[in-house]
């Protein structure tokens, strides 16, 4: 059972931690923003002037609801792929599970054949119908499925299977959820704070899940990782529904100065987040398949870290368990850090254009988010033999990889009518990486793992990919809102008083079709 804990991983974060290594989301007075905003034309100035950057605490609430989700959800994932890589002993030393290697691929690979079809749906439905609803509700699905996990893992492998296409299915709304209630709740000069608190739970939970699978692995058996990781994530979702709005006026804890400064200074309201999608123009314009490159790229090489560098770890630099489980989790550790800080230095040059245009933020970001662990795979193929200075290679690339925050605000620059829309298609292509790279792994390593030559192999194909992914960005990327924003736009809202009786209460389907 132990054998597994390289691959096990759980997380139950503390939101509290957070709020300390996140800067309060608060406005920068006197910034210049884009045009394409949401204004209160009456009285803006001198009011908003007013507002304490510290007195962001609802939506710091809001950016730490988000951040639990990913972690707890994030748990599920990874605790199913620890359970087809195991091989769980009973009490009386007999293996509980007898699955064949292709199976345990096939497992291994389930969650992210679900995962990327519900991408854009997802990312359309936040937009229409609100995060609260869409993300709330997948997390609740999640918690029955967690459940049972157990159960239908000694019932029948092809059973578990199934139920983990099914998980990856209903988790895939998470990511492209963020960016609708990000627009609606802070400015522009708060989008990658806010983004890089809520969206990096995946990682936090990375990074806290050895020592607690092994504590509740000591005290328990191998069940009670996923019936903890259920009551956690119920848990979760009461806590969700309770405190989470999607319109800033509802909630019942904000002060009239921070609802005050949102409706100044947030990009757009909900009248045009409820347009028509223009999916064809979306899927063709070239930015945006920039950034989809870069997405593809950044998430091969977190998927070759997470699904195979414990594989890496132990047959080629020869560590066992215990150490692995500590050195896997400091990439992770670094990652989450620069994340928080990149996003903080990132937005107080959004606000000051005239010292760095915005694209020239964003190719920094894209740059470092691509190749630092492109040239960190390419070295660590040839530093085998090392693996003090392979651990050290890898967790600095991969903590610089945290400028990938940032960079993916780079979404709302391109589609602020339909950034849910567009981060479902960027995330989702990105995550069909997650049973690819099992493959092209097995293909290179299957004949003999410990050999390096296998490995540096897979290294430089992630390099390569990396390479080619910020080329292509530096020549296509843009950070101007594009043609298809405006296609069904009509004039912008001044406030969200203007939301009151116009209509949004029509059919879904018309929403969603036409181009």
């Amino acid at each position: 059972m132990m054998g597994s804990l390289s691959s096990m991983r759980k997380s139950m974060s503390t939101p509290a931690l957070f709020s300390i290594l996140s800067p309060p989301l608060g406005g920068v007075k006197g910034a210049s923003l884009s045009t394409y905003r949401e204004l209160d034309q009456e009285g803006s100035s001198s009011e908003d002037d007013e507002y304490d950057d510290n007195d962001g605490f609802v939506r710091e609430l809001e950016a730490l609801a988000d951040l639990e989700a990913k972690s707890t959800t994030k748990s599920t994932e990874i605790n199913l792929q620890g359970l087809s890589n195991s091989s769980v002993i009973d009490s009386n030393g007999h293996q509980i599970f007898c699955w064949t290697e292709n199976q345990k691929s096939l497992a291994k690979g389930a969650f992210y054949y679900g995962y990327i079809f519900l991408q854009i749906p997802g990312g359309r439905l936040s937009e229409l119908l609100g995060t609260r609803l869409v993300l709330g509700t997948s997390t609740a699905v999640s918690t029955i499925l967690t459940l049972l996990t157990p159960i239908l893992a000694k019932w029948n492998v092809w059973i578990l299977i199934v139920n983990r296409v099914i998980m990856g299915l209903v988790q895939g709304v998470l990511f492209p959820s963020i960016n609708p209630m990000m627009i609606r709740w802070t400015s522009e000069d708060e989008h990658a704070r806010f983004a890089a608190l809520a969206s990096m739970g995946g990682t936090f939970g990375t990074i806290f899940i050895y020592p607690v699978c092994g504590m509740i692995l000591s005290a328990y058996d191998w069940q009670a990782v996923f019936y903890i990781s259920g009551v956690v994530i119920a848990l979760w979702v009461v806590a969700w529904f309770y405190l989470i709005t999607d319109d800033p006026s509802q909630h019942r804890w904000i002060t009239e100065e921070e609802l005050r400064h949102i409706r100044h200074n947030r990009i757009l309201s909900d009248v045009e987040t409820r347009q028509k999608l223009p999916l064809c123009q979306i899927l063709t314009n070239i930015p945006v398949i920039a950034i989809a490159f870069c997405s593809f790229s950044n998430d091969w090489g977190l998927y070759l870290l997470l699904t195979e560098g414990p594989n890496f770890m132990s047959n080629v630099l020869g560590k066992d368990i215990a150490t692995i489980g500590f050195l896997s989790s400091l990439p992770y550790i670094g990652r989450f850090l620069m994340s928080q800080a990149s996003s903080a230095l990132v937005d107080h040059y959004v606000a000051r254009p005239l010292i760095v245009s915005k694209l020239t933020i964003r190719r920094i970001c894209f740059g470092l988010m691509t190749l630092s662990p492109a040239l960190g795979l390419a070295i660590m193929g040839f530093i085998t033999t090392d693996w003090g200075l392979c651990i050290a290679v890898m967790t600095l690339a991969f903590t610089l990889n945290g400028f990938n925050m940032p960079a993916y605000m780079n979404v709302v620059d391109v589609a602020p009518s339909f950034s849910g829309t567009v981060n479902g298609i960027v995330n989702g292509f990105g995550a069909g990486t997650g049973f690819v790279v099992p493959l092209i792994t097995a293909a290179f390593t299957s004949e003999n793992p410990s050999n390096p030559l296998g490995w540096r192999y897979v290294f430089l194909l992630a390099t390569v990919i990396y390479g080619f992914a910020f080329c292509f960005y530096l020549f296509a990327g843009s950070a101007e809102p594009q043609r298809f924003n405006y296609i069904h736009a009509g004039p912008l809202a001044h406030n969200s008083d203007d939301l009151e009786g116009d209509g949004n209460e029509n059919e879904i389907g018309n929403l969603i079709g036409g181009d």
